[in-house]
């Protein structure tokens, strides 16, 4: 089998109850247990606050950069910086949370 998406098959959304986040689905089912594929768009200044997944989530930062930890307490003291190329691993269940710095002018 052969999946394919382009790029201008895209279909970017809301994510709900997320300010400043844009998300798009590239492959699986959200729904369903198991692996998918989505890429977010985030806004400077976006914070994501803890939360968990019922899979293994796998991210790659492909421009921009942003900070996120580990914790079901927002705390922004700690963390890792991302930057493009960077790759992060959460487990299942494990409550983590990121933010993006607002720009310099």
């Amino acid at each position: 089998m052969l999946g394919v998406t382009r790029a201008d098959d895209r279909k970017w959304q809301d994510l709900p109850g997320a300010r400043g986040v844009k998300f798009v689905l590239l492959w699986g089912d959200l729904g369903k247990p198991g692996p998918y594929t989505v890429r977010f768009k985030l806004e400077p200044g976006t914070v994501l606050p803890p939360h968990h997944h019922p899979n293994d989530e796998f991210g790659t930062v492909l421009s921009g950069s942003f900070q996120t930890a580990m914790g079901c307490k927002l705390d922004k003291s700690g963390g890792v910086r991302l930057t493009a190329g960077s790759f992060a691993y959460a487990s299942k269940s494990m409550c983590h949370f990121a933010w993006i710095f607002l720009r310099r002018r």
